[in-house]
């Protein structure tokens, strides 16, 4: 079991982190189920209800589109919070020991919202255009449950499925290898309710304290609003 809450890092059971890990080489994906725990997910939310998003369109190494959604401002508190709580050495060593990676130096992402019937996709892609790109993680923020926006892991070459990860618990999240051999994507959300995520990677730099300092808001303020 690995979680985070607001005062600590929880980290317990040898065999599930083995179980863990034996997954992770056999799928290069693994679930983590709550992740955050409910008290630091009720921070979030009530940091999200208030957040501005605004329409993001991405592109490759090549200049293609291959995602169009809406995505928290950088000045946002619940992004500031995230980073906080994950660019974290017993974070990271949770995540060496499942994923059996090279040394973690910090955590960088974003939140971001898809929404039904609009169009808002991220298609197949494999995010090794920054070689400091080691992992990916993705958890779930989303306050209701969603249809569709299926996140699937596949073998670049032949397109083998190698994981598939559905509409879960607030506060679970599924790490993943990034690869040149590998990509992934999320499927386009049905129904009526949002898919909302906080998305981004592990890296091998720079260090977490330089990602600290690079935040717009003190670490000071944040550890103030996360108690």
């Amino acid at each position: 079991m690995i979680q985070i809450t607001q005062r600590s890092v929880i980290t317990k059971g040898a065999a599930q982190i083995a179980r863990l890990r034996s997954e992770f080489a056999e799928h290069h994906c693994v679930i983590l189920p709550q992740l955050f725990s409910s008290g630091l997910i009720r921070i979030i939310l009530q940091r999200l209800e208030s957040a501005q998003f605004y329409r993001n369109r991405h592109r490759d190494r090549r200049a293609q589109e291959f995602a169009w959604d809406l995505t928290v401002r950088e000045n946002e508190m619940a992004l500031h919070l995230i980073h906080f709580l994950l660019n974290n050495h017993d974070v990271f060593s949770a995540i060496q020991q499942i994923t059996t990676g090279a040394e973690i130096g910090s955590y960088a992402g974003r939140i971001y919202r898809t929404l039904p019937h609009l169009g808002h996709r991220l298609d197949w892609h494999d995010d090794a255009d920054r070689n400091e790109r080691m992992m990916g993680i993705s958890i779930n923020l989303s306050s209701e449950r969603y249809a569709g926006g299926l996140f699937q892991l596949r073998e670049k070459q032949s397109e083998r499925i190698l994981c598939e990860i559905g509409s879960g618990n607030l506060g679970d999240a599924h790490v993943f290898r990034i690869s040149p051999q590998l990509q992934h994507r999320v499927t386009e959300v049905e129904g009526d309710s949002a898919r909302t995520s906080a998305a981004g990677w592990f890296l091998s730099e720079p260090d977490h304290l330089t990602a600290l300092k690079n935040l717009s808001c003190p670490k000071k303020t944040i550890e103030k609003r996360a108690s």
